[in-house]
């Protein structure tokens, strides 16, 4: 797929506070792009009244070669300049639709995001400004209705509780650790947590090259944030050879899987039988770099996980009986936000 750039459009003002949040919009949706593997330019212009106009910006992206460029509107409705002066000067009729432009003699693909009115969280985030302003009964402002905010409390409390059971400030292990409990609502899980402290870089470093993720099931697959990410439980040769073995298809999807990537991170987030493939796959001598393991159980999870971390490969380990496929998407989905921010881990 040819490269894709994002550019922000606005009003624009000659307010300097008004730029400045547009620039932290842009750090916003570069991280979080990039926390889902896209790699995506993006910038932020202007209508009118600043600088950069989108104009220019669109004509600086093209001349680099760009061929799809995503025209995201920060504008509510879709006024004149929405219509008349962006969309009508590159002669596009519809949003959110691929379509093919021609605009100061490039050819390109542009895709015009739809104003923002319509949207439900646009709409509950004005909604959550006008009940602050309002005289709200007491037994109403007791919870914590907003989403953001019930995440974003909760985690803090998490990370609190996490630095102080460890009694260390290495942010890193803090904030992977408060993942895992807070997926679990478990506090007790903060000392059944292992980093080995290897797996963070080892983890940016397979990303950045596009490393496989292997998942052992389909849950688990599902929660990854990472495009390349696969489960062979339901593959045809898995139960094949499931079959033939008289192995569960969870092992018998590693086998294949880490025969079949190279290299590829194994997540096992549910099954145990999937980690002792795993062990056995590594002491036969197949290269696994790293090894995300939180399966739960009472038969061979405890064991296998032990004997994980005393292989000595990085991995990121939930000892004991804790564990299951929420913590593994957790901890995996924690490690690509790092990978995602701007000033690294």
């Amino acid at each position: 797929m040819d490269p894709t750039s994002i550019l922000v459009v606005t009003h624009g003002s000659r307010r300097p506070e008004f730029l400045d949040w547009f620039n932290d919009l842009k750090n916003y949706l570069e991280n979080r792009l990039s926390g889902l593997g896209l790699m995506t330019y993006v910038s932020i212009a202007h209508n009118e009244y600043s600088s950069p106009n989108w104009r220019d910006v669109l004509r600086e992206h093209l001349s680099r070669g760009i061929k799809r460029i995503i025209i995201a509107l920060a504008f509510l409705g879709p006024g004149n300049h929405v219509v008349r002066d962006i969309m009508g000067s590159l002669n596009i009729q519809e949003f959110n639709k691929w379509v093919r432009a021609s605009w100061g003699g490039y050819e390109f693909e542009a895709y015009v995001t739809k104003p923002l009115i319509d949207s439900i969280l646009v709409r509950e985030a004005l909604l959550l400004r006008i009940i602050n302003a309002l005289d709200i009964p007491t037994y109403l402002t007791r919870y914590v209705m907003s989403p953001e905010e019930i995440e974003r409390n909760s985690i803090n409390r998490v990370i609190e509780l996490v630095r102080r059971e460890l009694n260390t400030d290495d942010q890193v292990l803090i904030r992977l650790v408060a993942k895992a409990v807070f997926a679990t609502g478990n506090p007790a899980l903060v000392k059944y947590v292992y980093v080995d402290p290897r797996t963070p870089d080892v983890f940016k470093e397979l990303i950045n090259n596009g490393v496989t993720v292997v998942a052992d099931t389909k849950m688990v697959m599902v929660g990854l944030r990472w495009g390349n990410t696969v489960t062979l439980i339901d593959d045809a040769e898995t139960t094949k050879l499931a079959n033939e073995l008289g192995i569960t298809r969870a092992a018998a999807s590693m086998r294949i899987a880490l025969s079949r990537y190279k290299p590829a991170i194994p997540i096992i987030g549910n099954s145990p039988t999937a980690l002792v493939e795993v062990l056995r796959l590594i002491r036969k001598g197949v290269e696994v770099p790293m090894v995300i393991a939180t399966p739960p159980g009472f038969t061979n999870a405890a064991d296998a996980k032990e004997e994980l971390i005393k292989i000595g490969i990085p991995s990121i380990v939930v000892r004991g009986t804790y564990g299951g496929s929420n913590v593994a998407v957790a901890i995996f989905n924690e490690l690509i936000s790092m990978v995602g921010r701007r000033h690294g881990w």
